[in-house]
């Protein structure tokens, strides 16, 4: 069953600079600054949705970005573009690094209520090569939790719960009433904050990352 809409939108800027095109150059400080400053909440808020653990989510981000940039210095490895959608590529790596950290771990470290399955499901099987508006759909949807887990630390614990339970578990004016202690007016207030903060949140993720993505150069991918 689907969540009350929070009215994200669409219609994003493009750019001719290509952050993902200079990833070759491991000196380039201010072209990883910048990637490692706009995909790290990604990777961690999908870390996190996959019943990590803090610190098991921050090894998860450490391992992709080191990943991340040994790949892009060899041939056979690197992002190349007709290969699909650098989100693809870089989803592939986060796949597998969950899944290497879900094996080191023991299970018992494991969050079980974090839906684990659900959000490894949306990201691309190893051996599979999906089309573009499978990825596109599969990265929207994961953009929209990164916006959820980063506004999560934004708001009052009361405001995301009220979020929570009306918005995203559905439940009814009345029940989050009755769970919470608090009344309609709180409950109508703390969705329209929250939901503005995520839709407002889910088009920076967006923008930035299409953005980031947009007219890759191959010739930009060569490394020393």
């Amino acid at each position: 069953m689907a969540a009350k809409s929070t009215g994200a939108g669409s219609g994003f800027p493009t750019t001719r600079n290509s952050l993902v095109g200079g990833l070759g150059d491991w000196d380039d400080a201010d072209k990883w600054g910048e990637f490692g400053k706009l995909y790290s909440p990604i990777i961690l808020a999908i870390a996190r949705k996959a019943g990590l653990r803090e610190a098991d989510a921050e090894e998860v981000l450490q391992a992709v970005l080191l990943k991340a940039a040994f790949n892009m210095r060899d041939e056979s490895r690197r992002y190349h573009p007709e290969g699909g959608r650098f989100r693809g590529w870089l989803l592939n790596l986060v796949r597998w690094k969950i899944g290497e950290q879900f094996a080191k771990s023991n299970r018992r470290d494991r969050d079980r209520s974090g839906g684990g399955e659900d959000v490894l499901n949306q990201l691309p099987d190893e051996a599979a090569v999906l089309p573009d508006e499978e990825v596109e759909r599969r990265w929207r949807e994961l953009l929209f939790e990164a916006a959820i887990d980063n506004v999560k630390r934004k708001v009052s614990l009361k405001q995301f719960q009220i979020f929570q339970m009306y918005v995203l578990n559905e439940m009814s004016a009345k029940e989050v009433c009755d769970q919470l202690n608090v009344s309609r007016m709180q409950v109508y207030l703390a969705k329209n904050r929250v939901s503005h903060l995520v839709q407002k949140e889910t088009r920076r993720l967006v923008e930035r990352t299409d953005a980031a993505e947009h007219q890759v150069d191959c010739r930009g991918f060569g490394g020393r």
